[in-house]
């Protein structure tokens, strides 16, 4: 009778975490409600150039990981789009409080052709003028080539000593993020140093990308602030969401 009950129990727990699962899932965009953009939809006439060249050359594809072992096998054919618009938005430096941009250097690196609503999705790439800080976005843009939305989903300084966002974009149109934060430090390399005794933390967020194209916040995991040696942030071998920091509970 105890083993009846026992199993009956069991039934019951992995119905019930069967169906809290499935109810998430119903709640999260199919990959079936992906569309392919239509160039011709596209209603600027330079952004359907850039959006057609990329489609000769060759769409970024979903699902895709954005950290140090990304590499596309046919990037040297593609080569990156200067943005014309909402360029300001766009700039990345060494030290967090220098705001210089270098327009010059901000391109659409990729783009996608699938999408879940009227909007377009591609990477934009923000380089230094000294080349020593690269930071990606994933931005969505309207049909008329506007930001709608956007999202960090890459971050290295010091010529790739370190990266400090690193990103996975699924199929379903969902994001996470882990990004290393060091909230008391401008910069955290200094004449191609860096910078002892850093204290940071780590934050995990998953969004959803909306039908409108914004970047919804689902998610958010904290972890305990630590110290982080040179050797551990230097360590090309180990991603960000390997290290093995403690969640704040």
């Amino acid at each position: 009778m105890k083993y009846m009950i026992k199993k009956y129990c069991l039934a019951l727990l992995v119905l019930i975490s069967t169906g809290s699962m499935m109810a998430q899932i119903k709640n999260l965009p199919s990959p079936l409600s992906a569309k392919t953009v239509r160039a011709e939809n596209i209603k600027d006439r330079s952004f359907r150039e850039v959006y057609q060249y990329f489609q000769t050359n060759g769409f970024l594809e979903l699902p895709v990981t954005i950290n140090r072992d990304f590499k596309r096998k046919d990037r040297q054919k593609l080569r990156p789009y200067p943005l014309r618009k909402d360029n300001e938005l766009f700039f990345v430096n060494m030290n967090k409080k220098d705001y210089r941009r270098n327009d010059k250097e901000t391109k659409i690196s990729y783009m996608f052709s699938e999408t879940n609503g009227d909007y377009v999705m591609g990477i934009v790439t923000a380089i230094s003028a000294d080349h020593h800080a690269v930071k990606s976005w994933l931005v969505t843009f309207n049909l008329s080539g506007h930001v709608i939305d956007y999202l960090p989903i890459r971050e290295s300084l010091g010529g790739d000593m370190v990266r400090t966002i690193e990103s996975h974009i699924y199929e379903n149109f969902i994001v996470d993020v882990q990004q290393l934060s060091f909230p008391n430090n401008d910069y955290i390399i200094e004449k191609e140093v860096l910078v002892n005794d850093l204290k940071g933390q780590r934050v995990d967020r998953s969004f959803i990308i909306t039908t409108e194209g914004k970047f919804k916040k689902t998610k958010e995991v904290c972890f305990l602030p630590q110290v982080y040696s040179d050797t551990t942030l230097l360590d090309k071998t180990i991603l960000i969401h390997q290290r093995g920091e403690n969640a704040i509970k």
